[in-house]
Formats: structure tokens, sequence, C-alpha cells
């Protein structure tokens, strides 16, 4: 997989993120680290592994890794983001790896030492690639509060247990789909080359995503497209091709029924 694919499975080489200013992802998006939104005021929809939630001021929204989730929000929604890996909160890594929540909203509004940490971090802005705020101890520090607040907000949640094996298997496919998207694949394919059963894959697909195995690889093949239609000089065909499409004609369709646009309109976006 190339570093560029960002749009639907994400791996970031920061493993810690922080944005004030930002607008939520509105596309299905699955990447490796959890994900912290803190509501400041407003409110938005979360939509995490096909169910939706509502989320308003002081509530906290914890994606855990892997999962499918996009967001609608207004333009009075005001938030924070804190993207980052399981290693930065060792004392819940085991909860992280073999667990996911039955809900990912948890209300803050009585947690003070949430709310401090949340009234520390407000001020600050946006960290990531290209987005260093000028605080060289800025990393530190946010680690610091990102600890506070999930040693608050975690107990709050309630969890199911994933098992061992089925989180092996679920790496093993994404490692896999997101390094063969472009290629001819097919679940029949990655089952062979994985070494797992038809049954064990379609179930955690399922489960896992959300999302069947054709839907799941056509938005990595659109994220792809997109980035190419973006950044690169080549025609519509030959990105079609290159992603993995065997017909332009089905590319178009596909692209059109993710994007809700053509490749031509959101080429000339740009």
């Amino acid at each position: 997989m190339t570093d560029n694919v960002k749009e639907y499975y994400e791996q970031k080489k920061y493993k810690l993120e922080f944005f004030t200013r930002t607008v939520l992802s509105p596309k299905l998006n699955i990447h490796p680290e959890l994900e912290l939104i803190f509501m400041l005021d407003g409110d938005i929809d979360v939509y995490i592994n096909n169910r939706k939630f509502k989320a308003k001021k002081n509530d906290a929204v914890l994606g855990f890794p892997n999962q499918p989730h996009y967001y609608e929000q207004n333009e009075s929604s005001k938030y924070l983001l804190m993207i980052f890996y399981n290693d930065i909160v060792p004392y819940a890594k085991k909860t992280l790896l073999y667990s996911a929540p039955i809900s990912n909203i948890v209300n803050c509004e009585n947690m003070d030492n949430v709310l401090f940490a949340v009234s520390q971090l407000r001020h600050y802005g946006n960290y990531s690639k290209g987005f260093e705020n000028g605080d060289p101890s800025f990393p530190l520090l946010l680690t610091g509060y990102l600890n506070i607040m999930l040693h608050d907000i975690m107990p709050q949640m309630k969890f199911t247990d994933i098992s061992e094996l089925d989180n092996k298997i679920t790496y093993r496919l994404l490692q896999y789909c997101t390094q063969h998207f472009e290629e001819n694949i097919s679940m029949q394919s990655v089952c062979e080359a994985c070494g797992f059963s038809y049954y064990q894959v379609s179930r955690l697909f399922s489960k896992t995503f959300g999302i069947n195995f054709s839907g799941y690889i056509n938005n990595l093949r659109i994220s792809k497209a997109c980035i190419l239609l973006r950044e690169s000089s080549m025609s519509i065909n030959d990105i079609a091709y290159s992603v993995g499409f065997d017909t332009i004609r089905n590319f178009n369709r596909v692209f059109l029924n993710i994007m809700q646009m053509t490749p031509s309109e959101y080429k000339n976006k740009k």
C-alpha cells in the first residue's frame, strides 16, 4: 500500500495527531489507530459499525482500531480530535486489542479530570505531519492529557470481547487487501492467499467492517483514484485501470455511488 492511501484505510506516519481546526470525514474510514473526539459545542452525527450516535457538548467519542466510521457535522460544531496508536495508553492496551465498545460515546460533564485536560488542550493548534504547532514538548503533554482523559472515560464504557484469532485474521486481511487491491482479487483469492476459510472471511467482513468484501475493495480503489485525480496528470481511463477496475463503465458507476459525483467533476475540483 502506498503512504498516500489515507481516505479509507489509513496508516498514519505519526503515532499522535491533534486537531482543533479540521473537518471530520464524511466518507467511510477505517484505520488502525484510535480516534478520540471531545465535543466543545454543538453536535455531530457519528456513524460507527453501521450504528448512529448523536454526540453533543461534553460528550467524548472513542473510536477503536479498524471500526468503520464517518461523521456528519454542522457549522456550529466545535471539538478536539486526537488520533493515536494504542501504545500511547499501555495500561489499556489489552482492552483496546481484544474488545469492542457496545457504545462509543460517554458524557463527561461530571468528569473533572477530563474537563481539566480539555481546558488545557483547547488552546493549542493542530499537531500532525505538516502542522507542528511550535511547541516541542507538545507530544509529551498531549500523551499525558490523553491518559488522564481515557483513565476516566474507558471505565464508563461497556465492551464485548474479540477473540485473539479474529484479531489476527482481521489484521492479516487488512494487510493483504491494502497491498493487493489494485490487482484482480476476489474473496476466494484472498482466502487462498491468507489461508482462511471463505466462511471466516465473509463473517469478519460483515462483523468487523459492516460492509461486504466487494464494497471494501471498491472503497480502497476509489480512495486511490481520488489521490491520482488530485495529484497526477494521468487520464481518467488510465487511473481506472491502474486502481483495479476492469472497465471504465464500472469505474464511473462505483465512483459516482461512493463520491456522489463523476470522476471528471472530482478532477475539476482540485
